[in-house]
């Protein structure tokens, strides 16, 4: 026999979201009408995944594979609460109904996609997915080439290996490149 308290570890209606829901947990102005808006519980680590599994992810999804289902559950304030990575500017008008439990990762890459670094409120947090048009390489598995452009690494990381840095000789050809394409 179920006991009352039962009800809270059971889902009767589960959500279905898109990748915009799930990046307006981030970035208020995205979101919908969609009655669940997630925030993370204060015990979560925070954001550790390498670029080359987010540029992984978002492969993934543009290739129409599934990433994965996210693990929330009704938001308790006795839990506290913690921002997500990118979300600095929060839209009191859009209180979290929800705490992510299992998927932080996968949802801060998915914001990534929809974050304008251009207007970001907190420079320290810049970060830009910006799609290659170059074909990946022969002996690669990625469909489409995604990349991560960081402040600590603004010239991004190598197409072969996204976890290495440029040389430097690579970041004066494209600064030179760059100088060459730009309007004076």
């Amino acid at each position: 026999m179920a006991s009352p308290d039962d009800s809270l570890f059971c889902s009767t209606a589960p959500y279905l979201l898109s990748v915009r829901d799930i990046a307006s947990w981030q970035i208020p102005h995205l979101a919908s009408t969609t009655p669940m808006r997630a925030t993370l519980p204060a015990l979560q680590r925070g954001a550790v995944w390498k670029v080359r599994q987010t540029e992984a992810l978002w492969d993934s999804l543009v290739r129409g594979f599934p990433i994965g289902s996210f693990l929330v559950s009704p938001l308790d304030t006795k839990r506290g609460s913690q921002e997500f990575r990118f979300n600095r500017d929060p839209a009191p008008e859009l209180p979290a109904t929800h705490h992510l439990l299992d998927g932080q990762q996968r949802a801060t890459a998915l914001a990534l996609g929809f974050l304008d670094s251009w207007q970001h409120s907190n420079p320290s947090d810049i970060a830009t997915l910006w799609v290659d048009l170059a074909p990946p390489p022969a002996n690669d598995d990625r469909d489409y080439v995604f990349r991560v452009l960081t402040r600590s690494h603004p010239w991004g990381y190598r197409l072969s290996q996204p976890d290495t840095r440029l040389e430097a000789g690579q970041m004066r050809a494209a600064l030179k490149a760059y100088k060459a394409a730009s309007p004076q």
